[in-house]
């Protein structure tokens, strides 16, 4: 996931000029297919000196996520 703090025009980057299939959109919310994985864009604030509570997605930030079936297996 990668926080931005301006959906439509971040859409629009990863849609028109890398070419990225949409496969889910809201106003705060876009996923992109990308084969076996799935790119999020998360709405997000601006980065305010000197630092954001650790917790706060910001724009420019970036997150990795993973989902199995089974998490104490996995």
């Amino acid at each position: 996931m990668i926080g931005v703090s301006n959906m439509e025009q971040s859409v629009g980057f990863y849609k028109d000029i890398l070419g990225m299939p949409l496969k889910y959109q809201t106003n705060e919310w876009t996923e992109f297919q990308t084969g076996a994985t799935t790119l999020a864009l998360q709405l997000s604030k601006l980065r305010v000196p000197p630092a954001t509570p650790q917790r706060e997605i910001v724009a420019g930030a970036s997150t990795i996520g993973f989902t199995v079936t089974d998490l104490d297996k996995t």
